[in-house]
């Protein structure tokens, strides 16, 4: 079969001449900033664009970090206003006739290189204006009617609907009206769309500023303020405490040819599941900004992996060779992305293993504290059915009925000196009361007038305070006083719990297999499930059973009717609790 004849290709170029060709191209531009971001990635493209011209202000003039924006919410005039100190806008007409182009391409510096973000406007408001004033006018606008002024100021005039844009030179003063700055640009956005002013939910708006200028803040660059209807509120970081920091150290990642790529920091950190923000979850840095509003658990390259879901973990991870697309939305593909892809699936392994550490450690210490209410549940209801009293000895043997133990003193150790009661029931054994303070007392408390009675304190608790999301709260502290429960993993014992008569206290064995499925089980389906419920049921099922043991072997009772006792008394205890 003969081959067909190869024939050259023409190309055509693309002409976008009519008017509604270029206003449908601009709006189209408009829709994706409405469907990705709304208003606020609009206003965040906008303050972008002023921290670049402030950038520009420092390259050209050498000026220290002295970077000032404003944003300014007037809800009564439904008008909001981004003013900033940087150089002004230097090329005008430019500004206006090559909307998809900006001059700042190939600056470093510079993260609005696309010219995209000045026509977000068009999906929200029917008018934006900019009065911009300049060291100097540019050499492009000596068409422009001067008249009377110096040419330094120009207010812009773009409609939502045209493709036209107008440019005039205004008196000095217009610009000081807004701003007392020596130059600078105002956007000022108008006349918005029914309902698209209502809808930004300025909350929502400030966290996403802080979220995206956060790091630049915290350098000192720019000071950034949020302003409705007059007053102040400072764009601050994401304040994380240090201590809480992951032990991962920067890797610096190369190509498969060897050569270097660049670094990757992580800047991740443990908090508690209970902090909520709209950007938790950990995030790419990339040349000191978010990579839009996604997450790396959004990637679809770490998908699969599940610690970057985790309630457990928030940060950034920061990145200084992989670049952005035009809308900062997502990653250039291309070998710097592979690198940096394969990079954090490697160092994602190791990151699971120390948070699912550390969700065991702040779940553990969480369930003690919930155990020990239960304790005390417990011990009330012991002592209402005349089980065991509870009164702390430290020497094994029956505990005293008697009310006004003999007051013979002796020293134990070097603490307070305790009372010996000769007046037991059994005179060969000597129950020894301690003392009703003393730091050797389980959960002893210097200040209690009795350590023979169940205690109920009312304290500002804190519940994990150096952890983010958890904050100081009032609630009722209760705490078993003697004989408490403790977990301790045995792992090589089949033991589910025992009975600890030096230190009288009930150990539940952490490491058994019973207890580590129902741990597992809770931490994967959260406090809510039913596995949580059954692992509570179970530790005091435990406390249950070796206290049942303990004061029954003292009175020679047999297995059988211990074991009759206890669930007994288990039934009693749950029939009127729920878990």
């Amino acid at each position: 079969m003969r081959r067909a004849e190869l024939m050259p290709e023409s190309w055509i170029d693309a002409e976008l001449t009519e008017d509604d060709q270029v206003v449908s191209a601009l709006l189209s531009n408009a829709a994706a900033f409405a469907l990705v971001g709304g208003a606020p990635l609009m206003l965040t493209e906008t303050v972008e664009n002023a921290n670049d011209a402030i950038e520009d202000a420092k390259a050209l003039q050498r000026r220290g970090p002295s970077g000032r924006i404003m944003i300014e919410i007037d809800t009564r005039d439904r008008e909001i206003r981004v003013i900033d100190n940087g150089t002004g806008i230097l090329q005008p007409i430019h500004v206006l006739k090559r909307p998809f182009k900006s001059l700042r391409r190939n600056v470093d510096y510079a993260h609005g290189q696309f010219g995209r973000g000045l026509q977000g406007f068009r999906g929200f408001c029917e008018d934006l204006f900019y009065v911009s004033r300049r060291d100097q006018p540019s050499a492009g606008e000596n068409i422009l009617d001067k008249g009377r002024h110096g040419g330094r100021t120009v207010k812009l005039h773009l409609m939502h609907n045209s493709r036209k844009g107008s440019i005039e030179v205004v008196e000095d003063g217009e610009f000081t009206d807004f701003a007392g700055e020596a130059n600078g640009t105002v956007a000022i956005y108008k006349n918005w769309f029914p309902g698209e002013f209502e809808r930004i939910d300025l909350e929502k708006l400030f966290t996403r500023l802080q979220h995206h200028f956060g790091e630049l803040v915290r350098q000192g660059d720019v000071r950034i303020v949020m302003k409705i209807d007059g007053s102040e509120k400072a764009i601050e970081p994401l304040a994380l405490n240090p201590e809480h920091g992951v032990s991962l150290q920067p890797i610096i990642v190369k190509f498969p040819s060897g050569k270097p790529a660049g670094k990757v920091v992580f800047n991740l950190y443990y908090c508690s599941q209970s902090f909520q923000h709209d950007y938790k979850k950990p995030y790419l840095l990339v040349d000191e900004r978010p990579l839009g509003d996604s997450f790396l658990s959004e990637f679809p390259e770490f998908r699969d992996q599940a610690v970057w879901s985790s309630h457990y973990l928030t940060g950034q991870i920061s990145c200084d060779f992989v670049k952005p697309n035009d809308l900062r939305l997502a990653l250039e593909p291309g070998p710097e992305k592979d690198a940096f892809v394969r990079c954090v699936r490697d160092v994602a392994i190791e990151l699971q293993r120390l948070v699912q550490d550390f969700q065991k450690k702040l779940f553990d210490n969480e369930l003690k504290d919930e155990m020990n209410d239960l304790v005390v549940e417990m011990q009330r209801f012991l002592r209402d059915e005349r089980v065991f009293d509870f009164r702390p000895t430290t020497s094994v043997g029956l505990l005293s009925d008697s009310e006004q133990p003999a007051p013979l003193e002796s020293e134990v150790g070097n603490g307070p000196a305790a009372t010996i009661d000769s007046t037991s029931p059994e005179h060969d054994q000597i129950v020894i009361t301690l003392p009703e303070s003393g730091d050797h007392l389980p959960h002893s408390d210097k200040s209690s007038k009795s350590d023979s009675r169940l205690k109920d304190e009312s304290r500002d608790e804190p519940i994990d305070p150096r952890l983010k999301g958890h904050n100081p709260r009032r609630r009722r502290l209760r705490r078993p006083s003697g004989f408490p429960i403790h977990f301790e993993e045995s792992e090589f014992s089949e033991d589910m719990s025992w009975f600890e008569e030096t230190g009288h206290s009930v150990i539940v064995n952490s490491a058994h297999p019973r207890f580590t499925f129902l741990r597992e089980r809770s931490l994967d389906r959260g406090s809510d499930s039913t596995y949580y419920a059954k692992l509570r049921v179970y530790v005091i099922q435990r406390y249950l059973w070796e206290i049942v043991m303990f004061s029954g072997a003292k009175e020679d009772k047999g297995r059988n009717e211990l074991e009759t006792t206890f669930w007994d008394l288990n039934y009693k205890f749950f029939e009127t609790r729920s878990f």
